[in-house]
């Protein structure tokens, strides 16, 4: 699993895999954190620092997931992003509704169409 933009790793620790083990070995978790104060406080928590900017990763092909909370102004890069670089698994993402509901630029109506065709929103009302 990857996280991008994992900031403490909070995402990253209340994930499924943050307590699974395969083979009597934890099942690793890699992040990408621009902040790179926040680095220790992720190897703390047992994970992986792989990256610091994650527009500019292009190692996702490792990975079955990949799981993010970017931040709203950039989320439909970071998303169309984690679909370019993620070769054969799942893309989970929080972002704000008007990402979606509003496509009034090129870059979310090539989200909102890959959605269309690969995936599914679910819309958490009253959630921030």
């Amino acid at each position: 699993m990857l996280e991008p933009q994992a900031g403490a790793g909070d995402l990253a620790a209340a994930s499924p895999w943050a307590d699974e083990y395969h083979h009597h070995r934890r099942i690793p978790i890699d992040c990408c954190e621009i902040d790179v104060g926040k680095h220790d406080v992720l190897r703390a928590k047992g994970f992986n620092v792989v990256g610091i900017d994650f527009l500019a990763f292009s190692g996702g092909a490792m990975y079955s997931h990949i799981v993010c909370n970017p931040p709203f102004l950039t989320a439909t890069k970071h998303l169309l992003k984690a679909w370019e670089i993620l070769w054969d698994g799942e893309i989970s993402g929080l972002v704000n509704s008007e990402t979606i509901r509003n496509p009034y630029t090129r870059e979310r109506q090539l989200l909102v169409n890959l959605i269309e065709r690969h995936g599914e929103v679910e819309f958490i009302e009253g959630a921030f």
